[in-house]
C-alpha cells in the first residue's frame, strides 16, 4: 500500500492516540527502524481518515474523488489529496480530529508517499460511500493491515484473506 519515495523520516507524530508498540506480524521479519517511522505515521494517518469519514459529506467526498481517478484501481495520490481543492480533506481531518492542520500536514508530509484506493475490486464495487467501511494501512507486503473502523477502534487484519467489510487502503 505504500508508494516509493524518500522523505523525511524524523518523527513528528501529533496524533496522542497512536500506539507505541506496533504488534507486529506472526513470523514476519523485524522492521528497519525507518520502516518502522513509516509504520507509525501510516498508522496515526490511517486512524484520522477513518474517523473523518464518519462524517457522510467526507465519504461522499472521498468517494467521487477515487471514482473521478483515471489510474488503475482508481488509486489517489494522499498527499495530493490532502492539499487538493482548496484543502479540503486537510481541513476535514483536523476538523473531525479535533486537531490543527499543520500538524496532519507535517505527518503526512514526513510519511512515504502513499496511494489511498480499495486494492479488493470487490470491494471497491460494493462500497457506495456508506459507513460499512474500514480504512487500512501496511508497510510491508505480506504484513497484516492494521485497520481502523470509523470510530477509531484499531484491529489487525488477515494479509491472505480480505474481511467481507470494504477496505480502503492507505
Amino acid at each position: 500500500v505504500a508508494a516509493c519515495g524518500e522523505r523525511d523520516t524524523s518523527p513528528t507524530l501529533t496524533d496522542p492516540a497512536t500506539p507505541a508498540a506496533v504488534t507486529p506480524t506472526p513470523g514476519a521479519p523485524p522492521l528497519s527502524a525507518s520502516a518502522r517511522r513509516d509504520e507509525v505515521r501510516l498508522e496515526a494517518l490511517t486512524r484520522r481518515v477513518a474517523r473523518s469519514l464518519r462524517d457522510p459529506a467526507f465519504r461522499a467526498y472521498v468517494k467521487a474523488e477515487l471514482d473521478r481517478s483515471p489510474f488503475a484501481e482508481h488509486k489517489v495520490q494522499f498527499q495530493r489529496f490532502l492539499h487538493s481543492n482548496g484543502r479540503r480533506a486537510l481541513h476535514d481531518l483536523a476538523r473531525s480530529n479535533g486537531e490543527q492542520e499543520a500538524d496532519i500536514e507535517t505527518d503526512a508530509d514526513a510519511a512515504i508517499a502513499v496511494e489511498m484506493y480499495f486494492p479488493v475490486p470487490a470491494h471497491r464495487a460494493a462500497w457506495t460511500g456508506d459507513a460499512n467501511l474500514l480504512v487500512a494501512t501496511a508497510v510491508a507486503d505480506h504484513e497484516a493491515p492494521i485497520a481502523f473502523d470509523l470510530q477509531g477502534r484499531r484491529q489487525l487484519l488477515d494479509p491472505a484473506t480480505p474481511p467481507a467489510m470494504p477496505v480502503l487502503a492507505i
